[in-house]
């Protein structure tokens, strides 16, 4: 992945971020819990975004599920995190769940990531379950106006 790809990476992934803490009260629904967002919901916050990338031209999309990380900052334990991987950098959407002055980390595998140990679903595939598509169809029209309005 070129700095090009990576920069419009940001760009979507700033602006999902936003849709999220914006919507996140509309956007829980059923199974796909976002209230809160960024805090405690990075699985579905993961799934959510890398289905729309999925859906919208972006390939060999990787969601990670780890357990056992540390914190950098205060040495604190992180019992489980979710992000995803795309071409070997990550896209964690609730990273700044754990930092106070972040919102989304885009980037190559850092300190943070490397902390967390493997978990059975390390490296599982993006299927939605039925009641996370209402959520799913509110974020991504949400998100594709969002991307029209920039343009």
């Amino acid at each position: 992945m070129n700095n090009k790809q990576i920069n419009e990476l940001k760009k979507i992934t700033s602006l999902a971020f936003d849709i999220l803490k914006k919507h996140q009260t509309e956007l829980t629904y059923s199974t796909c819990y976002l209230k809160g967002f960024p805090n405690c919901c990075c699985g579905m916050a993961s799934e959510l975004f890398g289905n729309y990338l999925k859906t919208n031209g972006y390939e060999n999309i990787i969601y990670k599920a780890y357990k056992n990380g540390t914190n950098p900052e205060n040495d604190a334990i992180i019992v489980s995190h979710n992000w995803l991987e795309v071409d070997n950098i990550i896209i964690d959407i609730t990273y700044g769940q754990f930092f106070q002055n972040s919102t989304y980390y885009v980037g190559k595998i850092d300190k943070f990531h490397k902390s967390f140990k493997p978990t059975f679903l390390t490296d599982s595939k993006l299927d939605l379950q039925q009641g996370q598509m209402y959520s799913y169809k509110k974020f991504s029209n949400y998100l594709n106006t969002a991307l029209k309005n920039t343009q």
